[in-house]
C-alpha cells in the first residue's frame, strides 16, 4: 500500500470518527433534529450510569440521545475499520479467483509441451493484479535459483485465502516432482473444479443464513421496543396504586439497546465467517445496522403510536 493511499485512509478515518462520530452528533445533528421536530434528539444530553449485578457494577449509557450517540459512534468506527479491511478482502478475493483460473491454464500450457516457468510467465499476462505481480516475482526468483517453497512464502501474502495458498503449493510441488509435472497439475485442476462447484452451492445457501442472522437482530430490536413500550404503559397505569413501583424506562431501554448491539456484533462476525471464511466483512454489517437500530430505539414510541390501531 503506497503512502498516498495510507494518507487518504487516515483522512477518511478522521472524518468518520472525529467529525461524523463525535463533533457532528454534539453540534450539528441536534439542530437538524430540532428542525425536523424530533425533540428527543434536539438537545445533546449524554448520560452514563451504572448497572449493578451484585457487587459488579457496569457502566452503560442512559437516555435516548446517549443511545443515538453510541449507535452513531459505533457505526462510524466500524466504517473506518472496514475501509482498512476492504482492500485486504478485495485482494484475497482477486487472488483466490485468479488461482482458480491459473491452475487450469498451467495445465493446458504444460500439456502442449511448454516448460512450467514459461507457462507461468505466459499465464501472468492474463491474470489481474495483484496476482499477476505475485506470479511474475515468483518466476523471477525461481530463475535466480531461489528455493521454490521459500519463493512462494515471499511472493504470496500471509492473508491470502487458504485455498489460494494450497493451489500455489501445488505449483511448487509440480516443480519439485521431477517429470510428473503434468500429473500434479491434473490433480490440482480436478481440485479446482470441485472447489468451483462448492463455491456455487455455498453462494446461494449461505446467502439465506446471512439474511436470517441479520433479520434476527432486527427482530430482537423490534421485540425489545415493544416490551419497553408495554412496560412504560403498565408503569403509567400503576402510578395510582398504593404498591406502585417506579420503573426507570431509560434504563430498560438502554439495557435492551446494549443487548441488541452485542447481538449485532456477534451476528456480524458469524455471518462474515460463514460467507467469506474471514472476519473482514463484520465491520461492514455493523456499520450498516448500528445507526438504524439506535434510531429505532430512540423513536420507538413514535413508531408504535403510528402502528397502533388507535392512532
Amino acid at each position: 500500500m503506497d503512502l498516498q493511499r495510507i494518507l487518504a485512509l487516515i483522512a477518511l478515518d478522521t472524518i468518520l470518527i472525529a467529525v461524523l462520530g463525535v463533533i457532528a452528533p454534539l453540534y450539528v445533528y441536534p439542530r437538524i433534529f430540532s428542525y425536523l421536530g424530533i425533540d428527543e434528539l434536539s438537545k445533546p444530553r449524554i448520560a452514563i450510569t451504572t448497572l449493578s449485578f451484585g457487587r459488579l457494577r457496569l457502566p452503560f449509557v442512559s437516555g435516548k440521545y446517549s443511545i443515538f450517540f453510541v449507535g452513531n459512534l459505533v457505526s462510524m468506527i466500524s466504517a473506518a475499520v472496514y475501509l482498512h479491511l476492504r482492500q485486504r478482502y478485495k485482494t484475497m478475493t482477486i487472488v483466490r479467483e485468479g488461482m482458480l483460473q491459473l491452475i487450469p491454464m498451467l495445465n493446458s500450457f504444460v500439456r502442449t509441451g511448454t516448460p512450467l516457468i514459461q507457462a507461468l510467465e505466459n499465464a501472468a499476462s492474463m491474470l489481474r493484479e495483484p496476482l499477476s505481480s505475485y506470479v511474475r516475482r515468483f518466476t523471477a526468483l525461481i530463475k535466480l535459483g531461489e528455493d521454490p517453497f521459500r519463493a512462494m512464502r515471499e511472493c504470496f501474502p500471509r492473508y491470502v485465502a487458504p485455498e489460494a495458498r494450497l493451489l500455489a503449493s501445488s505449483i511448487v510441488i509440480a516443480m519439485t516432482s521431477g517429470g510428473r509435472v503434468a500429473e500434479v497439475l491434473e490433480e490440482a485442476t480436478r481440485y479446482v473444479y470441485q472447489l468451483q462447484r462448492m463455491d456455487y452451492l455455498m453462494k446461494f445457501r449461505l446467502a439465506e443464513h446471512r439474511f436470517i442472522a441479520l433479520s434476527a437482530v432486527l427482530a430482537f430490536a423490534l421485540s425489545s421496543i415493544v416490551v419497553t413500550w408495554l412496560v412504560s404503559s403498565i408503569a403509567k397505569l400503576s402510578t395510582t396504586m398504593p404498591t406502585a413501583i417506579t420503573v426507570n424506562i431509560d434504563k430498560v431501554l438502554s439495557c435492551y439497546f446494549l443487548s441488541t448491539m452485542m447481538l449485532l456484533i456477534a451476528s456480524s462476525i458469524v455471518v462474515s465467517r460463514l460467507t467469506t471464511g474471514t472476519f473482514l466483512l463484520a465491520p461492514r454489517y455493523i456499520a450498516m445496522l448500528a445507526l438504524p437500530i439506535s434510531m429505532l430505539f430512540v423513536l420507538y414510541d413514535r413508531i408504535l403510536s403510528l402502528l397502533s390501531p388507535g392512532s
